[in-house]
């Protein structure tokens, strides 16, 4: 037990409080956001098919939601190796897992407000397209890094396989009416490709700019990290910041070495 105490002490020197306080802050100002705006809502039925709950309904859900996002944030951060990243047989398990899991949700999915993007899972249910997101970041990731370790050329046409895959993703997600998760997951493709080495990024960033000017790419909003009520965008932020904190505390811990 003492050995168990012991090693998170050690885990923990190295996490970064900053981004740990940020979390905690952001969310309970969001659980207290989610009460203010929905207690008479929930009183009245209005986001329950008509049937009555208490006013702090969705804020206790809410409540639950950061307890375990949080959770699996520790969990993340303290023991996660950030090296298993790098192993293609992992991103391959990661990226086909997520694929399928869309697939799924246009077999079994519930529609909610129009959008068929969501898995029952009884006590709430999960929005799939929110972890393609992350799937995103760390494939490409993980795809760039290797063209560099190989010394190739950051060209698309070399790209053109794994976006295709991500590509696929995407029309997924758009099938499923989730029309804002698909242009923010096109525009962390996108972001990655610009600030990479990759030639040819001007002309993204020109293709981009102009689509969001001129209407061809609508800007829809989406929901805020931390802030907004949901089991799926808690539980994607979380891992994603779990992940940042798990490469600072390998940056940190190879640095005291």
């Amino acid at each position: 037990m003492l050995r168990i105490i012991r090693s998170i002490r050690i885990r923990m020197k190295y996490l970064d409080i900053g981004i740990m306080s940020c979390f905690i802050i952001l969310s309970i100002i969001g659980v207290v956001m989610i009460y203010s705006a929905s207690m008479v809502a929930a009183s009245r039925g209005s986001l329950t098919n008509g049937v009555p709950v208490e006013a702090n309904f969705f804020m206790k859900r809410q409540y639950i939601f950061v307890i375990l996002g949080f959770i699996l944030l520790l969990i993340i951060s303290m023991y996660f190796n950030i090296n298993a990243l790098k192993n293609s047989n992992m991103q391959k398990l990661i990226v086909l897992g997520t694929i399928a899991l869309l697939f799924l949700t246009l077999i079994v999915g519930k529609e909610i407000n129009g959008s068929k993007n969501w898995i029952n899972l009884g006590l709430f249910s999960i929005q799939t397209s929110e972890f393609l997101k992350l799937v995103a970041i760390f494939y490409l990731a993980f795809i760039l890094d290797k063209l560099l370790t190989n010394r190739r050329s950051y060209q698309l046409k070399n790209l053109v396989p794994p976006l295709s895959i991500l590509g696929l993703g995407l029309v997924l997600v758009l099938i499923q009416g989730d029309l804002g998760g698909t242009l923010l997951t096109l525009a962390i493709i996108a972001s990655i490709l610009i600030y990479s080495d990759i030639k040819n990024k001007i002309k993204l960033q020109i293709f981009i700019n102009l689509g969001g000017i001129s209407g061809l790419i609508p800007l829809t909003g989406v929901t805020l990290p931390l802030l907004s009520y949901g089991c799926s965008s808690m539980l994607s932020i979380s891992i994603a910041l779990g992940s940042m904190l798990a490469v600072i505390r390998q940056i940190k811990k190879e640095k005291f070495i």
